[in-house]
């Protein structure tokens, strides 16, 4: 269950961002975790999710981004040109 509210940003106290939801209620955060581009007036959409399941969320991104990552193919030994492999070689050499 994802609950949506829309807020404007009322204004900017020093540090602190004044957000203003739709029933007149403020939210205040921390400036500096806005975009930098956010200005007074703009508009946002708040999303209120629970924990357990902005949780599971983060996992299954992660773990849709891994996948991606291992999906690529690594590149064929014999495709190797001769300055890759002495580059390689020269990093075995400097762990050592």
């Amino acid at each position: 269950m994802i609950i949506y509210r829309s807020a404007s940003l009322s204004r900017l106290e020093g540090k602190l961002a004044v957000f203003v939801l739709e029933n007149g209620q403020e939210i205040t955060v921390y400036k500096d975790e806005l975009a930098g581009t956010a200005k007074e007036g703009a508009e946002f959409t708040l999303q209120l999710i629970p924990k357990a399941e902005a949780d599971l969320e983060k996992d299954e991104l992660a773990r849709a981004i891994l996948n991606q990552i291992l999906a690529d193919e690594p590149v064929n030994s014999s495709q190797k040109t001769d300055s890759t492999r002495e580059d390689f070689s020269s990093q075995e050499d400097c762990s050592r």
